[in-house]
């Protein structure tokens, strides 16, 4: 009778511990999801934030070429601006209306 009550008395405190242990997994289980799309939302905006260094990287170094280079200028000025020098024939094309 003695080894009955001895193991039924470790099957209680077996049941008590696993009782616990779920309730506590139910009560964390929403804060630990949340947590992990926090997680993910971090990751998204420091990817966005890389991509923009790297703009940024781009960029500036656009606009020390332009301060710098006057050979930049004069090829800024003809992409952007269409501009030719007087012995030059500018031809533009435009796209085909569909």
């Amino acid at each position: 009778m003695k080894n009955l009550w001895h193991t039924l008395h470790h099957l209680t405190l077996g049941l008590i511990v696993t009782a616990v242990v779920v309730g506590a997994a139910l009560k964390y289980a929403p804060l630990l999801k949340a947590n992990q799309a926090h997680r993910a939302e971090i990751q998204h905006k420091r990817d966005k934030v890389a991509a923009l260094e790297a703009q940024h990287r781009q960029l500036q170094s656009g606009i020390n070429s332009l301060q710098t280079d006057p050979r930049a200028v004069e090829r800024a000025a003809r992409d952007i601006l269409s501009y030719a020098r007087p012995e030059e024939v500018v031809v533009t094309f435009e796209e085909a209306k569909r």
